[in-house]
C-alpha cells in the first residue's frame, strides 16, 4: 500500500511538471531607446508578439523547453539568442537590442522585394537615409539623388528647369522612379516630378544600378529609384522652416510639418505631412529673362497602417502635389504678353492600397497592390512676335495648351521561402501586374498633340537561392504584353553573389530590357531655338528599342569595434540595339522640328568606385566616382551645321561626389558636402545676341562645394528639440558663364550646377 502510495505522489508531481509552462517578456531597444511595434517571436514555433508603444511583449503558457527568439523591425538587422525555460525557471526577462546598423549594411526592400540586408542581397543596393538627405541640404527628391553613386541630376531647360536623372550614362527614360515601390510618376509627371516631390516627405532612397531584378519594369535598364515616404512608429511631430538666398533679389522660402499618431496596441498608425515651397526668379546674366524660375509648390501627403488580424496588414499611402511654376521674361502680367516664357500649372494626385499576409512561420508571404495617378496641367509656351501680322493672330489665339495624364496600376505577389533547398534556402516569387498609363497634350496654336496610351499586363517569376557556401543566386523571366508591340516580350535577368571571408562580396549581374516605340518624358518638352519652339515628333517607323546590361562588382566592409570601412568597385556595360535617337528634321513656321527614330545601335560602358569610412558613430565619410564612354554606332547629326557625333549629348566621362559628417557632441553636427561634373558636349543652336552658329561645344568643368551646421537645444521636461541650422551652398559659385541672352536665346543651352552660391538657414522644432 506504502509502495503504491509512493507511486502514486510521484506520477502526480511528473505530471504537474510536464504540464508546466512559462513565460518570456521584456523589451527591444535601439541605441538606449524603446523600439514599440517590433515583431518578437520564437524560431519553429508559433508564438509570437508585437512591441506594445513602450517596447515591452510578452508571451505566455510556453511549454518549457529550449528556444531561440527572435525580434525584427523593418529597417534594422534581425536580432536573435538562445532562451532555456526550465522548471526551476519558467519565467525570463530579456532585453531583445538591435545593434547600431550604419547605411552601410542596411536592410533594404528594392533589390527582391524582400527584406535583406545590403550584404546578402544578390542585386547591389545604395541607400540615402533621411540623415544623409538633411545633411546635404536637400530641398527636394533631386536634391538628395545627387548624392548616390552611378547618379547624375541634370537641368535641361534654361526657361522652366525641367530636369532628369541619368543612371550609369543612360538618360531619364531607361530608369524607373517607384513611390513606395510602385510606378505611379507619369511621362508627364516625371518632367518636373524630381523637384516636386519634397525631401521632407523621404524615409529613405534605394537604387539599384542595372537590370538585376526581373520584379520591375523591363524598360529600367538603367536601374530603379525606389523613394520610400515617412511611416508611422512612433507618436511624433516635427514642424520646420527654412530660407535660401540666391542674391539680393532671389530667395526660397520653405515651410514643413510631420506628424504621427500609433495606436496603443500598434495596430493602426498614420501621418499626415505638408510643404510649401516658394522661390523668386534668378536673373544670371541680367538680360531681365530668368535661368531659374519663379516656383510654388504646396505638398500634402498621409501614410497609414492597419493590422485588422495577427499576421494582415494594410498600408495606404497619397500624395498630392500643386505646383505654379514660370520662366522667361521677369514681367508681371499673363505669360503671353512676355517676349519669351514658359508658363505651368500642376495638379498631381498620387495614392496607393497594399494589402499584406504572411504565414504564422513567415515563409509564405502574400502582397496584393493598386494604384492610381492623376495629373491636370495648363500651360503656355511662347514668343510674343514683332511682326504685326504676327503679332494679332498670337493676340487672337495664344499657344496656351492643357494636359492630362492617368496612370493606373495593380497586381499580386506571392513570395515562398523553402528552408531547406540544396545547402540552403530559397524564396520563390510569383506574380503579375497591370499598367495603364494615358497621356493627353495639345497646344492647338501650334497644331501640336500627343495622345498616346499604353497598356502593359506583366507576369514575373524569380528564385532567390542563398546557399550555406556562401553563394547566392536571384535568377528570374518576366514576361511583357504591351499594346504598342506584337507579340509576349520576355526579359531574362540574374545575379549571382559570392560572399568571401564573411565581409567581402563579389556580384555578376545580367538583365535584359526594352523600350516601346513611344514618347517619354523628354520628348513632351517644347524648348526655344532658333528664333521659335522645337518640338519633338516620332517617326512612324518607329520599333521597340532592345537593352542588354552586364555588371561585375567587389564589395568589401569590414567592421571593427570602434569603426568600419568599405568599397565597391563596379564595371557596368550596356547595349542598345535599334536605340533610339534624336536628330533635327527640318523647320516649319513655327521652330525647329526633332524627330525620334531608331539608330543601329548605341553602347555605354564604364566603372564606379565608392569609398566609405565610420568611426565610433563621430564621423562618417562617403564618396563615388564613376568613369564612363557613351556612343552610337553611326554618327548622329544632332544639330544642323555641327558635324555628326557619335557621342551621346549632356553625358561627361567623369562624374562623382563625397560627403562628410560629424556629430561633434549629442547637439552640434557638421557636414560638408562635394559633387565634380566633367566636361561634356552640349548642342548649341543660333539664333540669340552673339551666336550666329549652330555649334556642338565643350562644356567646362564644375567643382560644388558645400557645407551645413545644425546645433539641437532639448527640452526634456517638454520631451522636444529645437534645432537651429545654417549653411551654403555651391561656395564657389561654379555656375554657367555662357548663357544665351534675349527672348532668342537657346533655351536648352544649359549646364552643369543648378543653381550658383546660395546661403540657407533653418529651424526644426521636433517632439523627442
Amino acid at each position: 500500500m506504502r509502495r503504491l502510495f509512493l507511486l502514486f505522489a510521484i506520477l502526480i508531481v511528473a505530471l504537474s511538471f510536464s504540464g508546466q509552462t512559462g513565460t518570456i517578456e521584456g523589451k527591444v531597444m535601439y541605441q538606449g531607446e524603446v523600439v514599440p511595434y517590433a515583431q518578437v517571436f520564437l524560431s519553429g514555433t508559433t508564438w509570437a508578439d508585437l512591441t506594445d508603444s513602450s517596447g515591452a511583449f510578452r508571451m505566455e503558457g510556453i511549454p518549457l523547453g529550449q528556444y531561440r527568439i527572435n525580434a525584427s523591425f523593418v529597417g534594422y538587422e534581425r536580432v536573435s539568442q538562445p532562451i532555456h525555460l526550465t522548471d526551476v525557471t519558467p519565467d525570463a526577462h530579456i532585453t531583445l537590442t538591435f545593434e547600431q546598423v550604419s547605411t552601410l549594411n542596411e536592410v533594404v526592400v528594392t533589390g527582391t522585394r524582400t527584406q535583406n540586408k545590403r550584404s546578402e542581397s544578390p542585386v547591389l543596393v545604395d541607400l540615402l537615409d533621411k540623415k544623409a538627405i538633411e545633411q546635404v541640404q536637400a530641398v527636394h527628391l533631386a536634391d538628395g539623388l545627387q548624392f548616390l553613386p552611378g547618379i547624375r541630376v541634370e537641368t535641361d531647360c534654361q526657361t522652366c528647369n525641367y530636369s532628369q536623372v541619368r543612371m550609369n550614362g543612360l538618360a531619364g527614360g531607361y530608369s524607373q522612379i517607384l513611390i513606395n515601390g510602385r510606378p505611379l510618376l507619369s511621362a508627364l509627371a516625371g518632367l518636373y516630378g524630381l523637384e516636386q516631390v519634397p525631401a521632407s516627405f523621404i524615409e529613405r532612397i534605394e537604387v539599384v544600378r542595372g537590370g538585376g531584378s526581373s520584379l520591375y519594369g523591363s524598360s529600367a535598364i538603367g536601374g530603379t529609384i525606389n523613394v520610400i515616404t515617412r511611416k508611422p512608429v512612433r507618436n511624433s511631430a516635427e514642424l520646420s522652416l527654412g530660407s535660401e538666398w540666391l542674391s539680393r533679389e532671389s530667395s526660397s522660402t520653405q515651410y514643413a510639418g510631420y506628424g504621427a499618431l500609433v495606436g496603443k496596441e500598434g495596430h493602426s498608425g498614420a501621418t499626415v505631412y505638408f510643404s510649401h515651397f516658394q522661390r523668386d526668379p534668378y536673373d544670371a546674366n541680367a538680360d531681365g529673362f530668368s535661368e531659374i524660375p519663379t516656383v510654388k509648390n504646396t505638398s500634402l501627403g498621409t501614410q497609414a497602417y492597419w493590422v485588422p488580424a495577427d499576421r494582415h496588414e494594410v498600408d495606404l499611402h497619397f500624395m498630392y502635389l500643386d505646383e505654379y511654376r514660370y520662366g522667361g521674361e521677369i514681367v508681371d502680367g499673363p505669360a503671353h504678353l512676355a517676349l519669351q516664357s514658359e508658363e505651368r500649372q500642376h495638379h498631381v494626385g498620387m495614392g496607393g492600397l497594399d494589402y499584406r499576409w504572411h504565414s504564422r512561420d513567415d515563409l509564405t508571404n502574400v502582397a496584393v497592390y493598386a494604384g492610381m495617378q492623376r495629373t491636370g496641367r495648363t500651360h503656355y509656351t511662347g514668343l510674343l512676335p514683332e511682326d504685326s501680322t504676327e503679332l494679332e493672330m498670337h493676340l487672337a489665339k495664344p499657344p496656351y495648351g492643357t494636359s492630362h495624364a492617368q496612370t493606373i496600376q495593380g497586381g499580386i505577389q506571392v513570395n515562398r521561402t523553402i528552408e531547406s533547398f540544396i545547402y540552403g534556402t530559397n524564396t520563390l516569387t510569383i506574380g503579375c501586374e497591370y499598367m495603364d498609363d494615358a497621356v493627353e497634350d495639345q497646344i492647338d496654336a501650334y497644331s501640336y498633340r500627343i495622345d498616346q496610351t499604353t497598356r502593359d499586363l506583366g507576369a514575373f517569376c524569380q528564385s532567390h537561392w542563398k546557399s550555406d557556401l556562401g553563394i547566392a543566386v536571384l535568377a528570374g523571366i518576366r514576361a511583357d504584353r504591351h499594346n504598342l508591340m506584337s507579340g509576349l516580350v520576355f526579359s531574362p535577368r540574374a545575379s549571382v553573389m559570392y560572399t568571401w571571408k564573411k565581409y567581402t562580396q563579389f556580384r555578376v549581374n545580367w538583365g535584359t530590357g526594352f523600350r516601346a516605340p513611344q514618347a517619354f518624358d523628354s520628348d513632351m518638352h517644347i524648348a526655344f531655338a532658333a528664333g521659335g519652339v522645337s518640338r519633338a515628333t516620332l517617326s512612324p517607323d518607329l520599333q521597340p528599342e532592345r537593352s542588354q546590361s552586364w555588371s561585375a562588382s567587389v564589395n568589401w566592409d569590414h567592421p571593427q569595434e570602434h569603426f568600419i570601412v568599405g568599397f565597391t568597385i563596379e564595371g557596368f556595360y550596356t547595349r542598345l540595339n535599334q536605340a533610339f535617337v534624336l536628330e533635327q528634321v527640318g523647320e516649319d513656321e513655327h521652330g525647329v522640328v526633332f524627330q525620334k527614330r531608331n539608330g543601329q545601335g548605341a553602347q555605354v560602358r564604364g566603372a564606379t568606385a565608392e569609398v566609405r569610412a565610420r568611426v565610433e558613430g563621430w564621423i562618417q565619410l562617403q564618396g563615388g566616382w564613376t568613369f564612363q564612354q557613351s556612343f552610337f554606332d553611326e554618327a548622329v547629326n544632332v544639330i544642323d551645321d555641327a558635324p555628326e557625333t557619335h557621342k551621346f549629348m549632356r553625358t561627361p566621362s567623369q562624374y562623382g561626389f563625397a560627403t562628410i559628417s560629424s556629430e561633434f557632441s549629442e547637439n552640434l553636427q557638421l557636414s560638408a558636402d562635394y559633387k565634380f561634373t566633367g566636361s561634356m558636349l552640349v548642342p548649341h543652336f543660333a539664333g540669340a545676341e552673339n551666336q550666329d552658329n549652330n555649334e556642338i561645344i565643350h562644356s567646362d568643368v564644375f567643382h560644388v562645394l558645400g557645407v551645413r551646421a545644425a546645433y539641437r537645444v532639448k527640452w526634456y521636461r517638454m520631451k522636444s528639440a529645437l534645432e537651429f541650422s545654417v549653411g551654403m551652398r555651391n561656395i564657389l559659385s561654379a555656375y554657367q558663364t555662357d548663357f544665351d541672352a534675349g527672348m532668342y536665346r537657346d533655351s536648352n543651352y544649359i549646364y552643369g550646377p543648378s543653381a550658383p552660391r546660395s546661403v540657407l538657414i533653418g529651424i526644426r522644432w521636433k517632439v523627442l
